[in-house]
Parts: structure tokens; C-alpha cells; sequence
């Protein structure tokens, strides 16, 4: 007679840690939010990244919430700066997608992102690559839906029976708002005049 031992013993090592039912709960209603406020605010037909980055931006405490949205934001971030600098410069071909996801993980090395940051960095720059040509404002709208989301994300988490290990996170979130600001407003300007050379010191 067969024993069901092994496949028991297989489906828990695979199983793991069941996310809490609180958990999926908030990150269900984050996800719709992110859709719903961008739509409605910014206008965005169809707002899959602040979706996406409020899925994965609901973490089990409040601070894990905050530090996975900074990383996100900032992967995002230098992924889209990539594709600026090199994309515009080499064009679209098999070697420089090669060449521009090279580039993009030594990007997510140097700034010492973790994972799930360092992976978004390649990601965001072939889709600004691929769609940003064709897609005016593309590159700029995917900055603004992850940050959006990434803020829905952490809102909801704090907001609705938010774990008591919290560490102080609106300077944090302030600043980076601030700086995301300012970029998006510099991109917005070297993109309306056509001076690809104003894009050099945004890694800096």
C-alpha cells in the first residue's frame, strides 16, 4: 500500500507561511483603490502598474509596507532613467534590449536594492524601451501610477487595524514625494524640448 507521506511532506515545504486573511483583505481593497483613484484623478484608462505596485506594496506591518513601496518607486525610477539614456541613443534591436537590461541590473547592484526592487529596474526599462516609443508620456505615467499605487498601498495598510510594531515613516514618505516631484517635472521638461543630455545626471 502507498503511503502519502512524501506528498504531505512535499506540499508543506512548498506551502510555507499562509498569508494572514486581514492581509488579503487590505490588499484586495488597496489594489481597487489604486485603480479607482488614478482613473478617476489622473485619468488613466487602464492603471495596471498602481495596481501592481499596491499588490505588492501591503505587507504584514506598516514599516514593511513603507520599505517595499520605496523600493518599488525607486526601481521603477532608475529602470525609467535606463531606458532614457540608452534607449534613445541605440534604438530598439536584439543587442541593446540586451544591452539596456545589462545596464539596469548593474544599476539595481550599485544602488544596493533588494529583490524585489533590483528586478524592476530591467523590467521598467524594456517596457519603456518597447512602449515608451510608441506610447507618448508613457515612461513619466508609469512612474506616477507605481508611486500612486505604492501610496495606496501603505494607506490602507496603516489605515485599517495597523500592526503596532510601526517605526516613524512620514518624513520618509514626504521626501520621497518631494524628490519624485521634481524629477518627474525635469523629465517632463528635457522630453518637451528634445535634450537627451539633461538626462546624465539623474543616476548621479
Amino acid at each position: 500500500m502507498r503511503t502519502l507521506a512524501p506528498v504531505v511532506e512535499l506540499r508543506r515545504m512548498a506551502s510555507g507561511e499562509r498569508t494572514p486573511p486581514l492581509q488579503v483583505l487590505k490588499t484586495a481593497l488597496a489594489v481597487g483603490l489604486s485603480w479607482e483613484v488614478v482613473t478617476a484623478l489622473l485619468g488613466h484608462t487602464v492603471p495596471v502598474f498602481a495596481a501592481l505596485a499596491a499588490l505588492l506594496t501591503v505587507q504584514i506591518t506598516v514599516y514593511q509596507s513603507v520599505s517595499r513601496a520605496l523600493q518599488r518607486v525607486l526601481g521603477v525610477v532608475a529602470g525609467v532613467l535606463v531606458a532614457y539614456l540608452i534607449a534613445r541613443e541605440v534604438g530598439l534591436h536584439a543587442w541593446s534590449v540586451g544591452l539596456v537590461v545589462l545596464c539596469a541590473l548593474a544599476v539595481g547592484w550599485l544602488l544596493g536594492l533588494g529583490p524585489q526592487a533590483a528586478i524592476q529596474v530591467p523590467i521598467s526599462a524594456l517596457l519603456v524601451m518597447v512602449l515608451g516609443a510608441a506610447t507618448p508620456g508613457y515612461a513619466i505615467d508609469r512612474i506616477v501610477d507605481t508611486a500612486v499605487g505604492a501610496a495606496v498601498g501603505v494607506a490602507v495598510n496603516a489605515a485599517i487595524v495597523a500592526p503596532t510594531n510601526l517605526l516613524p515613516t512620514a518624513g520618509t514618505v514626504t521626501s520621497l514625494a518631494r524628490a519624485l516631484r521634481l524629477l518627474l517635472v525635469e523629465m517632463s521638461d528635457a522630453d518637451s524640448i528634445g535634450d537627451p543630455s539633461r538626462t546624465v545626471g539623474w543616476l548621479v
